[in-house]
């Protein structure tokens, strides 16, 4: 990743996390999208105004994404394009969104609690250890 994008990126990932995080998703988000924080701000909703279409994302990934969507703007990329983009993003990501915690690549059984089947192995994630969440699945 290109040093100039990683340094606006963070930056546009600070601008988010201290402002309001509602208000930030959907300035960014396209207008036939619903948000909601819910958990006191743990976690952000969005959804479009169907139940089937909800999506829950952590804190820390709406973080990013916002950070993302906005960063990749000074670069002409469409918004369609630079919302589809901010979730492969998180892949590059060093240190936590929300707490600036060194992230660790893990399994989601180790980070978070989630469950695993014995038919299928647990999955590789890249997770903060400080807020517990994983904030990109490989």
């Amino acid at each position: 990743m290109d040093d100039s994008f990683r340094t606006e990126w963070r930056a546009e990932m600070e601008r988010a996390r201290s402002g309001d995080l509602d208000r930030e998703v959907r300035k960014t988000a396209p207008e036939s999208i619903e948000v909601e924080l819910v958990e006191d701000g743990d976690w952000v909703v969005v959804s479009a105004g169907s139940p089937e279409s909800e999506q829950w994302l952590s804190r820390p990934v709406a973080i990013a994404e916002v950070a993302g969507v906005r960063a990749l703007a000074d670069y002409g990329i469409d918004r369609d394009v630079r919302t589809q983009s901010a979730s492969a993003l998180r892949a590059f990501l060093y240190d936590c969104p929300d707490c600036d915690e060194h992230l660790e690549e893990t399994t989601a059984s180790r980070c978070c609690g989630s469950g695993t089947s014995p038919l299928s192995p647990p999955d590789e994630v890249l997770a903060c250890p400080a807020c517990r969440q994983y904030v990109f699945r490989f």
